[in-house]
Formats: structure tokens, C-alpha cells, sequence
């Protein structure tokens, strides 16, 4: 081998630490050799590597050996002796981007490199620069035993190895003498860990990659990649820009795609101009159904993508392509966006509609960030997480609006696929059937009797006594279904009667929720007021007396409003607004709206009634028209939430047309409005924007689904206007009326006009 220019190098290196604290910092406080693998796997990122290879051989045996290369920038003699060497440096706190990709490192404190002290007992540390000869470190971390031995004092074999025949830079790690013996379970923990280690949904989030390789776990080796990601029913791509606009991308397994695009304040009901305090973000979701039926045109077993599901459910967070911890672990933070707490509340909801719901266990997710891009979503102190300020609430906002989205498709899919159902012709009636038996048997048993007239037949008795029979035959099942009938009419009577109830109760707590703080606040006062009067008369001088008074007054007013309420509630469920009766809509808004008075007064929203005197009282549900007008009512309220006070109205019309004999009843606000793509999904089940400001979906969803639920039942319909007279939304609302009076039959038939 030809001589080569080096530059003279010692012949040993010390780590810049006592023996008892490279015991702490290596084996004590690095918790398993998994996580000693994947933070190596970090180093090899930080030296912009392009490319890792991990590599077990014979682990299960004491000769067994860890190789872990990588092709990234490698080191010199000043590098390996001023930074690797020292523990605990700074170096990545005054440089925390990569000197060639610039990328942000992901590596903490510098201690990564002792993870080789916690995997094995000798390590050989070999690497090179560009077209240079290469340095070789002994490492035996041996020597490190016990508590004894100063700084300085422990050194290790140091010598130069040519230059690679590539010319490539790059380091090799190989460990030997391991601390552990490996088994297919470690194998398979840390593979998933590695999949995880760079974000699965992605393609090409940074030019890295990882080989795993095991002579003890030969079906693992090859490229680190996620499996099974085809056989999604949905595939969502969500983006939040910098100038505050969301986009959502839903594609389906067939390949259709669906689209939605709005801005943050139009998306959430907020004032025009604020903006999210998390910065841009992007957000991958995969959404499985978990049934055989899914995987048939497939090679994949329902085994397999369980077993995958199981591994790797849950939505993650990765910073710079590296992942946040604990958000998505089995043992941390997995549930962190409460999906199964939303899929359980829908399930046992009011309407027990939750096929569109996500659950937990049915997703895998990415949510990416950078520390350029995020940088108020910071770390908490002990690294358990991010602080959960107003960055982290708007993150948590945003991807819920994608899984709203998500959901409300998948509900469209799922009621298109019962419309085609309800389209396929159905079978003869079985009371058609029936009419025919009885029909044949009438002609037999006519028959039968025109025989036993004949004079010489002896046996006439017998045969009218047949005939008998068959016409008793006959008739049983006519009987059988009249009753049947009558029975089911009571039945259906029931269930309309239950459904007027579910509609009330269901109001009720739309209303309560929207107005609960009413009732906090009076309760509030009046437990305040309580205890001071019980203090002031167990203490009181002449001159107290007005403060007690006053007090007393204000504890009445807040007992009355208690009162108030509570017949509020009650009056919601009376049995005579479960009764059809003749009912004067005018006199139903003008008596609601001075029950609202004094709640909508204090969130400073103005009612004007244009109510015509020319409505007349029609036949109908009292229950039915309150429930019309409180979800309307609350929806506007919650709409004028970050409006301008001065500016928060609402107008009630009514009008009667004798021409086409139908009763209009007008409802509009000056809130937010409705945007125009969201028109033909506010009455769906479950459809709602709103959160708290944690980024917790908050209210049922439910309110115009009753509504809609409402006003078909009696064969009405409703226009929708995005941004109405006042500015916000806008219901026009029309129930067909002839002579006042209809007939209703059953909970989902017509109402027929006499």
C-alpha cells in the first residue's frame, strides 16, 4: 500500500468524564438496548447520512455482534477529540442544523454515543472523511467499572485505517461482547420502532433510509418500511399554510377524491383575520374499516391488517421527520386526540349513528412539524411532551376539522349505499299472498255448497259441513292480519310518542348546553349571597341592614331565575306539547323568546319578531315548532359568539301565502353564516365545526338534524341561505297548510290533509 499524507495522531483518547459518571449517563440511565439502537440510528441522522444500515449477527450467541453504519459526514481527529469525545456537549445546542442538508438534528444533549456502553462491552469505532484515511477508536467499556478513577484517567487504543476504496465518508460502529441476548420479540419491537422512526406516511420526507438486517430474524431484513398502507378505505391529506387556509384531500380506495378548502376563522366561526398560533402543518391519516369485506379484493388476511393495526394504530407527531414522544405510544400519550371517547359518545348517542365515527384502534396518522415552522409548539421540561398552550390547542383544532371531514364523507358513502339498497325492488306483500289463499278458498267453499244442493246426494250435511270449514279457514287469516294491523297502528302511535319526547329531551339539552352558563352563574350568586347574608345576621349592626336587603333582593331575583329555568325545562316535555292540537306559531315565538329574553339581553343580542296577524293556527306537534325555534335560536347564538356586540341580532318572520296555502316561517342572524360547500351538510347527523378552546369538539351535531327531521315530517322543506337580510345564516322554513287540520300516520309517514 502506497504511503499516505496523515496527520500525526495520539495513540490513545479519553473521554472527557469520571468512571462513575459514564456508568450514569451509559447503562443506568439508557432503559433498554432498543432505545440505545434507535438513538445511534438519531447519530447517524445528525451526520446527514443518507442511508443507515443496522446489522445483528449471531446475537443470540456470545459471539454475536451489532454493526451500525451509515454513509453521513464522519469525523476528524478534531471532531472525534473536541465533540464525540466529550459528554454531554453543547455543540448541538449551538448548531442545531446539519452542516451539509441542514437539516434540524434530532440527537439530545449529546448523549447518544453512550447507548453502545448500555448494548456491549467493546466497541470498535470506525470512520472517514471524504477521500481521507480513516481514524479507528477501541472502545472497553469495562474499564469504566466501579466507582474509583479521576477524569483523564481511562484511554483507549487509538491508530489510523486507509482510506476507503469508495473514497466515501461515513462511520461503522460494531459492538461486540453484548450486554443482551436478542430475541425474535426485540427484533420485532425495534424494526416497528425503526419503521416508526421516520414518518411512514410520507414520501421522501428527508433522503434517509434504513436497513435492518438480522441472521436471527431473516423475514425482517431489508429496507425499514411501513406495510399494508393500500388497503386503506381513506386516505386523508390535511395542510394548514402559513396564511391561515386549510385543505383537506380525501381519497378513497376506488379513487375518488374529495376536496375542502377554507380559511382558519371561516373553519372555526371566529372573526375575520385571527390566526393560528401553531404555524403551518401538514397531517397524513389512514383510515381502515377492520372487516374481511374490505380486504377481498386483496391478498392481505384480516389477520394481518389486525395484527398491523394493532402494531401501529394511533395518530403520531414528528418533528423535523422524527418522532415526538409520547403522542401515539401503546404506553404514552395514544389516544391523545380522544377518538375513541367521540367514537363512544356517537355510538350511544341520541341517534346511534357511528359507522362513520373513527375510532382509535382504526387509524394510523402523522401529524409533521419543524421547529422553523413550529416554534411555539416547544417541549415540555421533563421532554414528556409538548406544552399545551394555545399552539398546541389550534394543532389539535386543525386535525380535528380533518377528521370531521373525513367522517361526514364517510357517512355520505354509507347513506348512498342504503339509498341503492331502498332502490332495489321489493317483494310481493305477503298480505297480497294472503288475499289470493282467501280468494281460491272462497270459490272452493262456493262450490262446495252447490254440490250439497243436489237432491241426490245423501251425504249434503257433510259437504255443507266442509264448506264450513273452509270458509273458517278462510276467514282466520283475515282476522289473523286485521289484528296484526291494529296492533301495529298502537305500536306506531308509541313510537311516535316516544319520538316526540326524544325530540323534546333532545332540545332540551341542545338548549340547557347553550344556555348552562345562565344557570352556573345564578346558582353562583345565590350560594355567594347565602353565606354572606348567614355571616351578616349572625353580625349585624343598625347600619348593615341596606347591604343585607340588598343582598336578600338579589338572592330572590337569582332564586326565581333558578325557578325559571327549571320550568323551562319542564314545560319542554309537557304531555299537552306531546298532543297534535291547533297551535298559534306566532304566540309559540313571541312566549320562547321572552324565556330567552334575559340570557340573549347579556350576550347583548337584539330579537326583532315581524310576525304576520295573518297566520293561522294549524294542527301540529306545540313540541314540534319550540324544537324548530330553540335549535335555531342557540345556533345563532353560538354564531354571533366573536361578533361585535353592537352588531349581534336576530329577526323572526312569519307569513301566510293563500295562494300556494303554505305557512313561512323566517329565521336569520347576523353571526358568521354558513359557507356555501357546508350548505348541504348542516342538517346531517353529527355535522358541526365547533370546538373548545382546547380543541375538543364540543355541542351534539344534532340540533338541525332535528330540525330537518322536523319539518319533513310534516311534509315542509327548508331554503338555506349561507349569508342572509343580516349577514349570517338564513332559514326560510314552509309547512303546507289546507283547512288547518292534518292526520298523521305513524312516525314516518305522511301527514295527510283531510
Amino acid at each position: 500500500m502506497a504511503e499516505q499524507n496523515i496527520t500525526p495522531i495520539p495513540s490513545e483518547l479519553s473521554f472527557r468524564v469520571s468512571p462513575r459518571t459514564m456508568q450514569m449517563l451509559g447503562r443506568e440511565n439508557i432503559s433498554s438496548p432498543i432505545i440505545s439502537v434507535l438513538e445511534l440510528v438519531k447519530n447517524a441522522y445528525d451526520a446527514d447520512s443518507t442511508r443507515v444500515e443496522v446489522i445483528f449477527e449471531n446475537t443470540s450467541t456470545p459471539d454475536g455482534r451489532i454493526i451500525i453504519s451509515d454513509d453521513g459526514e464522519g469525523m476528524n481527529l478534531e471532531d472525534l477529540r473536541d465533540k464525540w469525545m466529550v459528554i454531554s456537549t453543547d455543540n448541538k445546542s449551538r448548531s442545531s442544523i446539519t452542516a451539509t442538508k441542514k437539516r434540524q438534528k434530532v440527537g439530545e444533549k449529546g448523549i447518544g454515543r453512550l447507548a453502545m456502553d448500555r448494548l456491549a462491552r467493546q466497541v470498535v469505532v470506525r470512520t472517514h472523511r471524504p477521500n481521507s484515511p480513516g481514524i479507528e477508536l477501541l472502545i472497553d467499556w469495562d474499564k469504566y467499572e466501579g466507582d474509583k478513577g479521576e477524569l483523564n484517567q481511562i484511554s483507549h487504543p487509538l491508530h489510523i485505517i486507509p482510506t476507503r476504496e469508495d473514497g466515501l465518508s461515513g462511520t461503522t460502529l460494531i459492538l461486540t461482547n453484548l450486554r443482551d441476548r436478542w430475541t425474535q420479540n426485540d427484533f420485532e419491537s425495534l424494526y416497528k420502532d425503526l419503521s416508526l422512526l421516520v414518518a411512514p406516511l410520507t414520501q421522501k420526507v428527508t433522503d434517509f433510509s434504513i436497513y435492518f438486517e438480522s441472521s436471527n430474524a431473516p423475514e425482517l431484513t431489508g429496507e425499514v418500511t411501513s406495510i399494508l398502507t393500500d388497503v386503506a378505505e381513506y386516505t386523508l391529506v390535511s395542510t394548514l399554510d402559513k396564511s391561515g387556509q386549510i385543505h383537506h384531500k380525501l381519497t378513497h380506495r376506488s379513487g375518488d377524491i374529495v376536496e375542502d378548502r377554507r380559511g382558519w376563522a371561516s373553519a372555526f366561526g371566529l372573526s375575520p383575520g385571527i390566526m393560528p398560533h401553531c404555524g403551518s402543518l401538514q397531517f397524513h391519516l389512514l383510515f381502515y374499516l377492520r372487516d374481511a369485506k374490505s380486504l377481498q379484493d386483496t391478498n392481505i388476511k384480516l389477520s394481518q391488517l389486525r395484527d398491523f393495526l394493532q402494531r401501529y394504530h394511533g395518530v403520531r407527531i414528528y418533528r423535523d421527520a422524527f418522532r415526538v414522544k409520547p403522542y401515539g405510544d401503546p404506553g404514552g400519550d395514544k389516544d391523545w386526540l380522544q377518538l375513541n371517547a367521540r367514537y363512544a359518545r356517537g355510538r350511544y348517542g341520541v341517534r346511534a349513528e357511528s359507522k362513520w365515527r373513527l375510532a382509535e384502534g382504526q387509524v394510523i396518522g402523522t401529524v409533521l412539524i419543524t421547529r422553523d415552522e413550529n416554534s411555539d409548539l416547544r417541549d415540555q421540561t421533563n421532554r414528556e411532551g409538548l406544552i399545551e398552550n394555545d399552539a398546541y390547542n389550534d394543532m389539535k383544532k386543525f386535525l380535528l376539522h380533518g377528521i370531521q371531514f373525513l367522517e361526514r364523507e364517510r357517512q355520505k358513502q354509507v347513506r348512498g349505499e342504503k339509498q341503492k339498497e331502498k332502490s332495489v325492488p321489493a317483494p310481493v306483500p305477503v298480505d297480497e299472498s294472503i288475499v289470493d289463499i282467501e280468494n281460491r278458498l272462497s270459490t272452493i267453499s262456493t262450490e262446495l255448497r252447490e254440490i250439497a244442493k243436489s237432491p241426490s246426494l245423501f251425504w249434503a250435511d257433510t259437504v255443507n259441513e266442509l264448506a264450513d270449514s273452509v270458509d273458517k279457514v278462510r276467514l282466520q287469516p283475515l282476522k289473523n292480519l286485521q289484528t296484526t294491523v291494529e296492533e301495529d297502528q298502537l305500536d306506531a302511535e308509541q313510537r311516535q310518542t316516544e319520538y316526540q319526547l326524544m325530540v323534546g329531551l333532545s332540545t332540551l339539552g341542545i338548549a340547557i348546553t347553550a344556555f348552562g352558563h345562565e344557570i352556573a352563574r345564578v346558582i353562583n350568586n345565590v350560594q355567594a349571597r347565602t353565606r354572606l347574608i348567614a355571616y351578616a345576621l349572625g353580625n349585624l349592626p343598625t347600619e348593615a341592614n341596606p347591604q343585607v336587603d340588598k343582598d336578600i333582593q338579589v338572592l330572590s331575583e337569582s332564586a326565581g331565575q333558578v325557578q325559571a329555568w327549571g320550568k323551562f325545562a319542564l314545560d319542554r316535555v309537557r304531555r299537552d306539547k306531546r298532543t297534535r292540537t291547533y297551535i298559534n306559531i306566532n304566540q309559540t315565538i313571541r312566549t320562547l323568546m321572552e324565556e330567552f329574553r334575559l340570557p340573549l339581553e347579556r350576550d347583548h343580542i337584539q330579537v326583532h319578531l315581524n310576525l304576520s296577524d295573518d297566520v293561522p293556527s294549524f294542527y301540529a306537534f306545540k313540541m314540534d315548532m319550540e324544537a324548530i325555534l330553540i335549535n335555531f335560536t342557540t345556533n345563532a347564538k353560538e354564531a354571533m359568539r366573536y361578533e361585535p356586540i353592537q352588531q349581534r341580532k336576530i329577526e323572526v318572520l312569519t307569513h301566510f301565502s293563500a295562494i300556494s296555502q303554505e305557512i313561512k316561517l323566517r329565521f336569520a342572524d347576523s353571526g358568521c353564516g354558513i359557507r356555501s360547500e357546508d350548505i348541504d351538510l348542516i342538517f346531517d347527523p353529527l355535522f358541526s365545526t365547533r370546538t373548545d378552546d382546547e380543541g375538543n369538539p364540543v355541542g351534539t351535531g344534532m340540533g338541525l338534524t332535528i330540525v330537518k327531521n322536523i319539518v319533513d315530517e310534516y311534509n315542509g322543506s327548508i331554503e338555506t341561505i349561507g349569508h342572509g337580510k343580516l349577514g349570517g345564516a338564513e332559514f326560510n322554513v314552509y309547512l303546507p297548510y289546507l283547512h288547518g287540520r292534518s292526520k298523521h300516520n305513524g312516525r314516518n309517514g305522511n301527514r295527510l290533509v283531510d
